[in-house]
């Protein structure tokens, strides 16, 4: 069932239902609070909006449920870099490479 949620905020979020998306990966965590990648992508909704912060809460927490999830420290990385916390932002991003030595993105 959370997948379904999950999903769902994946449409609404490529059809820029911004709130909408927030509220479906909110739906799905309340299901499975260990569903690391519904807190990355409600993470990426928050940082589109702005809210960078509350997005680096949701990447940490995808971190703490999956330590090894490399597009939860790229994501928090890019969120630190936005937020000029750019020795955070590297040791996420190193983090990244450590765990996907071929991760292009970091």
């Amino acid at each position: 069932m959370s997948k379904s949620y999950y999903n769902r905020g994946v449409s609404k979020g490529e059809l820029e239902d911004y709130s909408g998306a927030i509220a479906d990966y909110t739906m799905a965590i309340k299901i499975n609070p260990e569903f690391d990648y519904a807190y990355i992508n409600r993470g990426f909704i928050k940082q589109t909006l702005g809210d960078t912060q509350e997005a680096i809460a949701d990447y940490t927490m995808a971190i703490k449920i999956e330590p090894l999830n490399a597009d939860a420290y790229i994501n928090r990385g890019l969120a630190k870099s936005n937020s000029e916390d750019y020795s955070g932002a590297i040791a996420d991003y190193t983090k990244a490479i450590k765990i996907n030595p071929e991760f292009a993105k970091a």
